[in-house]
Formats: structure tokens, sequence, C-alpha cells
């Protein structure tokens, strides 16, 4: 599609507690197009970035719910759990996505997939070996292609 084309959000994953099924963390993948108005950081588009997609992943701690961190955190952050070190956006800083550019990168529709899956089954996906993917792509390819 074009770089007019929304964003879409692709896997919502609630992750469960192996002992209580309780949902601990949330997880969002999502992608856009990096040439979208609002979402590119200059006037004129890249016309080499027409065909590719940017690809983000969001982690949320479920209110109340474990204690500290999860092994999770430290599988799909960069900063290997340490929020501080992560963007707090897509888009990078805090206040990068606002109500002009929100449809160019989360869309307007519900995500393609929306699943429940153990902290033990996700750990099993996250440490394939030889499997040499970012977490997103490494989700995204098992759920949706």
């Amino acid at each position: 599609k074009s770089r007019r084309s929304a964003g879409r959000v692709l896997l919502h994953i609630i992750v469960r507690d192996d002992k209580t099924f309780c949902p601990i963390r949330d997880i969002a993948v999502g992608c856009y197009h990096p040439n979208a108005k609002g979402v590119r950081k200059t006037e004129q588009a890249y016309p080499e970035d027409d065909d590719v997609r940017s690809v983000w992943i969001g982690v949320r701690k479920r209110q109340g719910r474990g204690k500290g961190g999860s092994f999770v955190d430290s599988l799909l952050t960069l900063a290997g759990g340490d929020y501080e070190g992560t963007y707090a956006s897509p888009l990078g800083g805090k206040r990068c996505v606002n109500n002009d550019n929100v449809r160019a990168v989360f869309g307007e529709n519900s995500p393609v997939e929306t699943l429940f899956l153990s902290e033990s089954h996700l750990r099993k996906l996250m440490h394939r070996e030889g499997d040499f993917r970012l977490p997103a792509m490494r989700l995204v390819a098992e759920f949706i292609f």
C-alpha cells in the first residue's frame, strides 16, 4: 500500500503467569509507513523507503500483577527490561505520537490477532537456537505470516 495507508496493530499478546494463569503483561506489535505524513522528519518523502514498513513493539506490565520484573521484559526490550533505556513511543520521544499522526502509526482497526500465551511458551519462542531476528519480527513471523 501507499504511505497514505494507516498503521496497524498486528498482534496483541496477553502473557499469563505460569502458576496462577493471571495476565501479567500485554505485548503489542505493530507497523507503520516511515514516509507517512506526520511521521517523517522531513518535508519530502524518501523514495527508497516507499516499500518499507517500520515495526514497533510495546510491553506493558499489568497493574498489581507480579512482583518486580519478569524475564519477559528482558527478552522483549532492547534495554534488557530497563524501561528507562527504551523509547516511550514508536516514534521515539514521549510526545512524538500526537493527534496529527496517531492514525499513521497505530491505525484505526483492531489488532489482526489477539492471543493468550503462557510465560513458558513465550520463553521457548524467544530462545529458539539460531534465530537472531528482533523480538517483534519473531512474534509477527510466528503468529501472522
